[in-house]
């Protein structure tokens, strides 16, 4: 029998792979975890999916869910440090990248091989980089004419505040 191929992995091939790979796996530890009361998943709703954002968590005692934004992109540096990559601009394209144009309140960045995520909220996350980009402590670097990023480790002192650790 043919496995399965995703809706990311047909539109972005090994990319959309991975990405759905890491959904899955934030989807499964959201809901095994009973930390929140509801835990829904748009990967197949089309509209949520292009407003960046797939799924979201809510407890009883919150007045509104959070939209979540997967990225599977989390990258261990050394035994104590895990970097994580803020898209600026998109590759190939140029275009706006998610971390400018996501409607998710918060961002979840995992890895599957290290069992672990990192998240945020996004518009807290923006303002800080934008201070820290204005501060000269942080840059954006261009990886290809097209593609630029901001990366921050979780450690970094101007930014572990706004980081939570999920498993």
């Amino acid at each position: 029998m043919a496995r399965k191929i995703s809706q990311l992995e047909k539109r972005f091939g090994k990319r959309g792979k991975k990405g759905d790979e890491g959904e899955k796996w934030l989807l499964k530890k959201l809901r095994e975890s009973k930390q929140y009361d509801e835990v829904k998943d748009f990967s197949k709703e089309w509209k949520m999916q292009e407003l960046g954002i797939d799924g979201s968590v809510k407890k009883k005692s919150w007045h509104r869910p959070y939209y979540y934004d997967c990225k599977h992109n989390l990258v261990k540096k050394n035994k104590t440090t895990y970097k994580i990559y803020l898209e600026w601009t998109k590759p190939y394209s140029g275009k706006t990248g998610w971390f400018h144009t996501s409607g998710a309140n918060r961002i979840y960045h995992v890895s599957v091989k290290h069992n672990t995520s990192i998240f945020y909220d996004l518009r807290q996350m923006r303002q800080r980089v934008r201070e820290q980009i204005n501060l000269g402590h942080v840059e954006v670097v261009h990886k290809s004419r097209k593609e630029s990023c901001v990366l921050i480790e979780h450690n970094d002192p101007a930014f572990e505040d706004l980081l939570r650790f999920q498993y």
